[in-house]
């Protein structure tokens, strides 16, 4: 289970409460903004039969089924997911949905016919990252963004040590851009009811709170005893003195909060996520970040 959220939401909280009821074939992004990545978020919203949280194809997913897959989660993950059904559903959904395109890329390809279904998934992602490359533009951009971390080592010097992480990074991206656009490739529909109380449920967070209060926020995802994460301690409590009602300064130690990590799609730590007045994402940094940096980001973004 851990695995799986590894690789793998502006309205109050009462938007979808006072949804208007003739509300079939809607998107779920049209009630429940902050839901705002993924293919649910672009699943249409439909009155499916009573039990059923999903449909795609001859695909369905029931009520029951997503609660089966929280019970199988480790007993510190349960109460995370259980805030975060629709969570629990997207991931099942993507799960059953690739598989289902790996089985006929399978069949296309003429691959063995006794292939694990996890061999045959690698390989099917795989194939769909193989053009990825890295440029040297990419490398240097990274290397830029990250200097503090070389020691004052040059570009040439370094280059070597991070290249394949760069290039890696970048396959990992185009390979959630496929995830992410499976809705596109496959009409999904989920309850609408039972979406909607999800939703008030999901966002019940200290980082969608922030997303809410029409200020811009930097959210700073770390974890204690990660020494780069440590220097970024005193760089939130100035920020944070500084700021107070112009800008949201938050700190989620993910190894805590592991499902709102995953949520957020933090693969590396600390990472600085940046959100505008409407709540929307518009900018990252990985690595420790400067305080006279981050408060330009925020300058930039109406928190002065």
């Amino acid at each position: 289970m851990r695995a799986l959220w590894v690789l793998f939401a502006v309205l109050v909280l009462s938007s979808c409460a006072l949804a208007d009821q003739r509300i079939e074939g809607r998107l779920v992004l049209d009630v429940c903004p902050m839901l705002d990545s993924g293919p649910l978020a672009r699943a249409h919203l439909a009155d499916l039969p009573e039990g059923e949280a999903l449909r795609a194809g001859e695909i369905t997913i029931s009520q029951a089924d997503v609660g089966a897959e929280i019970a199988k989660a480790p007993s510190d993950l349960r109460q995370q997911l259980t805030r975060n059904r629709l969570l629990v559903l997207e991931q099942l959904a993507v799960q059953r949905l690739i598989m289902r395109e790996a089985a006929k890329w399978a069949e296309t390809t003429k691959r063995e016919a006794n292939e694990t279904q996890d061999a045959r998934l690698q390989a099917y992602l795989g194939s769909i990252t193989a053009s990825v490359g890295v440029t040297d533009a990419d490398l240097r951009r990274f290397y830029n963004a990250n200097r503090r971390l070389f020691g004052g080592a040059s570009f040439e010097q370094v280059k070597p040590q991070f290249s394949s992480y760069v290039l890696r990074q970048k396959r990992d991206e185009a390979k959630q851009r496929h995830l992410d656009s499976v809705g596109e490739r496959v009409r999904i529909e989920v309850a609408r009811i039972w979406t909607e109380a999800q939703y008030r449920q999901l966002i019940d967070n200290p980082v969608d709170r922030a997303r809410l209060s029409s200020m811009p926020s930097v959210i700073d995802f770390g974890a204690r005893g990660c020494a780069a994460c440590e220097m970024m301690v005193p760089v939130l409590a100035s920020l944070r003195n500084g700021l107070t009602g112009k800008a949201n300064v938050l700190f989620v130690d993910v190894t805590k909060e592991q499902v709102l990590g995953s949520r957020f799609r933090v693969s590396a730590i600390p990472v600085q996520v940046f959100f505008d007045r409407q709540g929307r994402e518009v900018y990252r940094h990985i690595g420790p970040f400067p305080e006279g940096q981050i408060r330009t980001k925020l300058s930039e973004l109406g928190g002065r």
